[in-house]
């Protein structure tokens, strides 16, 4: 929120300083004066005019009893008011241009001086209506007509003048508030009513003022109820305003937020500052499509996806008509991953396109689908025991077919590269696969593995002098 927005009312004090009421601040680089013409009881007769004026951080007061038996001149502020008020009717408005003394109309007259807001203000007794006229003069006149209850806010000049007529309790009322409006540079300027750092010269400013604009609202430009802007030049500053002292953040918009209308405390109460923000990206319009085909979209852009890799493809099954909940999974192969974007979708981002080298073997719900990158090709075996035959001492380089297939080879250091999962055992002692025959000696429990013609794995033994 702005600085000052939760301010408490300035507080108007009698002349032994006692707080008879509040009163409204001027915005800061405004000046305020105003006048308060206070009724009795029946609402009917003046009976006290109570002045202020505001200025920067000081403020100046002072209330006069009525009627006065001549007109009053005090000093108030760095200017200088004179006080009259008269009860027999003048038929013409001229008296505005004259003294006070001049004037014959019923009601009360006050003229600002210089140092002073300089106008003259008049404010009428009840008419039998209930109407009270109040009257501003310097150059041009204007008149505004006020029931009870009534408030209005009009341009006179270089200032902004709030007219208000409340009838009671505790006391019927008039108030005239003239203020003069900030310098065209501060209607830029946006105190904040605390620290935030986050906030950076470029970054967007929100001020939303839901009153501005809107009637029986803060008069002045509509278009000021949402400004929408960046900020060109950010501080921390320390206040002290509106009877209150804090440090804030001050930004300097690039597009004004007030106009010539703010002029009061009141006209931004109501309002809020959105700041800091961070960017955020569109979702992705839904997609209701079955997945299927040769041909998946990821959400997002992914590295390391290469032709020729292995991934799963799992989920529910959309294709088994009249069931749900039927999960598969299937493995694909990848034949090419390439970044995409879709121009024809507002807010598309980059994101991979995978092209499988077959089509899936089923269509999957698109909500259920995940893709499992992190895989390997593996393979599972079991051992089992087989009796392969019995020897012949008297034949030699005797060879022997495994029944049981396939036989697991596993990666090994050896010229092959790898080496059967096999153990050979002849009355219980364990022989030792060779690569070769060749070489090796009469008593050697050695063998050698290689392949029959239909496939199957044989083991060959030694014939008595190249192994045993």
């Amino acid at each position: 929120a702005p600085f000052g927005a939760t301010a408490p009312p300035k507080p108007v004090q009698d002349h032994r300083g006692r707080v008879i009421r509040t009163a409204d601040w001027p915005l800061t680089g405004a000046v305020l004066a105003s006048l308060r013409v206070v009724l009795d009881a029946s609402g009917r007769t003046p009976v006290r005019a109570e002045f202020q004026y505001i200025e920067g951080g000081s403020s100046d007061q002072r209330a006069e009893n009525l009627p006065t038996p001549q007109p009053v001149g005090f000093p108030l502020g760095a200017g200088r008011v004179e006080l009259s008020v008269r009860s027999a009717p003048d038929r013409g408005l001229t008296w505005l241009n004259s003294r006070p003394a001049d004037s014959q109309e019923p009601g009360v007259t006050a003229h600002f001086h210089s140092g002073l807001p300089e106008r003259t203000v008049f404010v009428s007794r009840p008419d039998a209506e209930g109407l009270v006229h109040v009257v501003l003069g310097n150059g041009t006149t204007e008149q505004v007509a006020l029931r009870p209850g009534a408030a209005e806010q009009i341009t006179h000049g270089e200032y902004e003048v709030s007219l208000r007529y409340t009838a009671g309790p505790p006391e019927p009322h008039v108030e005239v508030v003239i203020a003069g409006r900030p310098e065209p540079l501060d209607r830029r300027v946006l105190r904040l009513d605390a620290v935030h750092g986050a906030i950076t010269p470029g970054s967007w400013v929100v001020v939303r003022r839901p009153a501005k604009g809107a009637p029986d609202g803060v008069p002045g430009d509509p278009g000021l109820a949402f400004v929408a802007t960046r900020a060109v030049a950010v501080r921390e500053a320390v206040y002290a305003d509106f009877g209150v002292t804090g440090r804030g953040t001050e930004i300097t918009l690039a597009d004004p937020w007030l106009d010539e209308f703010d002029v009061l405390l009141s006209h931004i109460r109501d309002t809020t500052v959105h700041a800091a923000g961070e960017p955020l990206r569109p979702a992705g319009e839904p997609l209701g499509e079955d997945v299927h085909g040769n041909e998946i979209e990821l959400a997002e852009l992914y590295d390391g996806l290469r032709p020729g890799r292995t991934l799963l493809v799992t989920g529910e099954r959309s294709d088994v008509p009249g069931t749900a909940g039927v999960e598969a999974t299937e493995v694909v192969t990848i034949a090419a991953a390439d970044p995409a974007v879709d121009p024809r979708l507002p807010g598309d981002h980059v994101h991979t396109r995978l092209t499988l080298t077959a089509d899936l073997a089923h269509r999957y719900r698109r909500e259920t689908v995940r893709i499992l990158g992190n895989v390997v090709e593996a393979t599972h075996g079991e051992s089992r025991e087989e009796a392969v035959g019995s020897g012949d001492s008297g034949r030699a380089g005797q060879t022997f077919a495994l029944w049981q297939s396939p036989l697991t080879w596993l990666a090994a250091d050896d010229p092959l590269g790898a080496a059967p999962v096999l153990e050979i055992r002849v009355d219980g002692i364990l022989w030792h696969r060779a690569d070769s025959l060749a070489g090796r000696g009469p008593g050697e429990r050695v063998y050698v593995v290689g392949t029959t013609a239909d496939g199957r794995t044989a083991v060959t033994f030694g014939d008595g002098v190249n192994g045993a």
